[in-house]
């Protein structure tokens, strides 16, 4: 039996594959070739690991993509062990979006019930998806500050006057942003979708919520320049309060556009 390709994911992690050496490319052999390693090879333990060529040593019916494999049967019956290490921004952001998957199924399931029961009650949960769902998950100051300092590239962001063990709710406007859209959008301001964003494009920056037009957050950042953010429902946008409010400070990353405006692709309102 050969193995390849082995992956660990999640629909709670944009299924971001946790396994190393997944493919066990590590070490590369080279076409036709295959060998014995004792203790195993990088990221997998085995007492003796065999691995080389899929396509042309062990099974012509992988294909010639699959390049390397393992051979659980080898000299004898191997197992092959690895340790996965998550840290905690990326179990952060796990819970994040655990707990937005689950809001979401809550309002589907909802409105199924609404309409099944009652015209009135159907009427009151679309009132409450198009402007005021929230799912929210209790996460610590000290959580929701390192959260904060990865996602946004920052070294200072600390939730105020609380200390690191004191709970709190990190609330996520509906699925990304469209509970924000929902009770903002009054505005002719066009949304924009995951496209408008390329690898290594994105400005990490803060500041304070001055204005909120529609889909447009005015922000003043700690060098006086103002800001246009621009919000749409590709938007993930979380934060302390149920929704955000002037004077806010507001963390948000996004790639500046030649009118001047901001897509949003992460933004986070909090008292830090």
């Amino acid at each position: 039996m050969t193995v390849d390709n082995v992956k660990l994911t999640s629909k709670y992690n944009n299924y971001y594959n946790l396994i190393s050496n997944y493919g066990y490319e590590n070490p590369a052999l080279g076409a036709g070739q295959w060998t014995y390693t004792n203790g195993g090879i990088p990221h997998w333990k085995a007492f003796v690991a065999e691995h080389g060529d899929c396509k042309n040593v062990y099974n012509h019916n992988w294909s010639s993509g699959s390049k390397q494999c393992i051979e659980l049967d080898s000299n004898a019956n191997q197992r092959y062990t690895q340790t996965i290490l998550v840290s905690q921004f990326k179990f952060n952001q796990f819970l994040v979006n655990k707990a937005t998957m689950e809001g979401d199924a809550s309002v589907a399931y909802e409105i199924d019930c609404a309409a099944d029961y009652a015209e009135d009650k159907f009427e009151n949960a679309i009132a409450k998806i198009e402007y005021g769902v929230y799912c929210k998950i209790s996460m610590t100051a000290g959580d929701i500050s390192d959260y904060l300092c990865d996602l946004y590239g920052v070294m200072g962001a600390h939730v105020k006057h609380l200390n690191k063990n004191h709970a709190l709710n990190l609330y996520k406007y509906s699925c990304l942003a469209k509970s924000y859209v929902g009770h903002f959008g009054k505005s002719f301001e066009i949304d924009f979708n995951e496209d408008c964003f390329e690898r290594g494009n994105l400005e990490n920056l803060e500041g304070f919520i001055e204005k909120i037009e529609g889909k447009i957050i005015k922000a003043r950042d700690s060098h006086g320049h103002h800001h246009y953010l621009q919000i749409a429902p590709c938007t993930h946008f979380e934060g302390q309060w149920a929704l955000p409010k002037v004077g806010h400070k507001i963390y948000w990353k996004g790639a500046k556009q030649p009118c001047g405006k901001t897509y949003v692709k992460y933004a986070t309102t909090c008292d830090c």
